[in-house]
């Protein structure tokens, strides 16, 4: 195209448009909505009707943005009839399409639209409105609500509560009860009183776990009238928690604990801690109905425990427990130790701050005691060494003690040979070793000598190494006797080596 057919075309475009000019903007004057039409509203989505009583449903749905509000419609034959209408996105709906109230246990369809209002009112001055399409219906039946927040709770071994929030127009609840979630339900009691809202179901067994659900009833011209069955709520029967008596160390070890018996358990679980408010571990568990101690294992001596337990009751699959008792304590000392003091050692034999000697022989026997130990020595071929039996009389005090010392003398690796030993050994009343308080052990006396400045006082020899019943001074009977307090009679220029003492003299 050349220019001046261009320019002509141009001017021809000019004059068409400004021809119509004036016909639309007459159209614009008569007719606004043409050009700026309202926006459409969006469909209501979400709807959900449930019952709000016996004559009235409560409709909810999701929010749609930029409206004025929303449009509740009831279908009624193949049309739908306005019933009214709200600006939040939830409806209480008492009467139906002919202003009556609605009836209880006929179904009513809804659906809901919103709108938004135009720009314009019509002649006789009325906002004009834009409805967005409606949305999907749902069928409501009015019936007596359900009770809702219905909880149970076991408080006892035996009994079970029960709570539930007041449905208005109730005059009583139907309570159902089971042992299994999916039943059968059979109806455990009838409430009364429609402002009843608790219950206490004291007909229950220990360890089981029992379901519940519930139903409002009201009396109508029709008969009794029931609501919708609740959600299953469960819960089982709580025990009582047990109450601790005492914690007390049976020996190194051993620690015996004592409690009341707690009503409707089938047994108890024993935890054990090494601080009061540190980790618990199970250390026992005690499989008896009837049971109120036990002896517990498994302690290391020089320890203090704290100990708490929790009553349990049988269930096929799964038990229930009790909250956890009280906490009881016990210190693990019936063994001596390396790092006693000397008064502490006073106090274990003595039960006081200071040493005690005793008067006679016969005020020191009353508090002696006779062990009997294992240990090795060799047998008739004088190779072979064999598991033998002796006994010791000591103090009573420290015979755990000793018994743990040969206990750890026999099972050592080197199997040290013991022909003979003793303890205990009246002395005099003048007399200092501590023989005379059955807190002194002389082991293979002839092999162990005691010397001084050179001299066999007592005994024969001495030859660690070469003689196979002598103690070496860093050997492993030295090392274990040390381990439990007792010294070796090394004292300078006097050395008794067949001698280990509580005291050290």
């Amino acid at each position: 195209m050349t220019g001046k057919m261009k320019q002509n075309w141009m001017a021809y475009i000019r004059k068409i448009l400004i021809t119509l000019l004036p016909v639309l903007m007459l159209v614009l004057l008569l007719f606004p909505d043409c050009i700026f039409a309202t926006t459409l509203p969006g469909k209501v989505t979400g709807l959900v009707g449930v019952p709000g009583g016996m004559s009235s449903v409560d409709l909810t749905w999701n929010p749609v943005s930029g409206v004025n509000g929303y449009v509740i419609m009831l279908a009624s034959g193949d049309t739908n009839i306005e019933l009214t209408r709200v600006q939040e996105n939830k409806a209480h709906v008492t009467v139906g399409a002919d202003g009556n109230p609605l009836v209880t246990g006929r179904p009513y369809t809804f659906c809901v639209s919103a709108y938004v209002l135009a720009d314009q009112t019509s002649d006789a001055g009325i906002a004009q409105e834009v409805r967005g399409e409606y949305s999907d219906s749902v069928t409501v039946t009015p019936i007596l609500a359900t009770p809702a927040s219905f909880a149970a709770v076991g408080t006892n071994y035996k009994t079970i509560q029960l709570t539930w929030e007041k449905v208005e127009e109730a005059q009583g609840y139907v309570i159902l009860k089971s042992e299994k979630e999916g039943g059968p339900y059979k109806k455990l009691k009838t409430i009364k009183k429609g402002t009843t809202v608790t219950f206490k179901d004291k007909k229950c067994k220990p360890g089981i776990l029992y379901y519940y659900k519930i139903q409002a009833y009201a009396k109508s011209t029709g008969g009794q009238m029931l609501s919708a069955e609740s959600e299953v709520v469960s819960s089982p029967t709580l025990l009582a928690a047990p109450k601790l008596q005492s914690a007390t160390a049976a020996s190194a070890d051993t620690v015996l604990l004592k409690w009341k018996k707690v009503t409707g358990a089938k047994g108890y679980i024993i935890y054990r801690a090494t601080s009061k408010k540190g980790a618990y571990t199970k250390a026992d568990s005690i499989d008896s109905p009837t049971a109120v101690s036990a002896y517990v294992e498994g302690q290391e001596n020089g320890v203090k425990y704290f100990y708490k337990i929790k009553a349990y009751a049988n269930k096929k699959k799964k038990n229930t427990y009790s909250e956890f008792s009280n906490i009881k304590s016990a210190k693990f000392n019936l063994l001596a130790s390396a790092n006693e003091t000397y008064m502490q050692k006073c106090k274990r034999v003595f039960s006081s701050i200071t040493y005690r000697k005793y008067a006679t022989a016969e005020e020191a026997a009353s508090h002696m005691t006779t062990i009997k130990i294992n240990v090795w020595d060799f047998g008739t071929d004088g190779v072979t060494k064999v598991t033998k039996f002796r006994t010791l009389t000591v103090h009573e005090k420290i015979a755990p003690t000793v018994q743990q010392i040969f206990k750890e003398i026999y099972e050592g690796e080197e199997k040290f040979p013991i022909k003979n030993v003793g303890g205990y050994s009246w002395r005099g009343a003048s007399s200092r070793s501590e023989h005379c308080e059955g807190l002194a052990i002389d082991i293979n006396w002839e092999e162990n000598a005691l010397i001084q400045d050179g001299v066999v006082i007592t005994g024969k020899y001495y030859k660690p190494g070469e003689d196979p019943y002598s103690i070496p001074t860093d050997g492993e009977v030295a090392k274990i006797m040390k381990k439990y307090g007792f010294s070796q009679g090394l004292w300078g220029n006097r050395c008794d080596y067949m001698h280990f003492s509580y005291f050290g003299t």
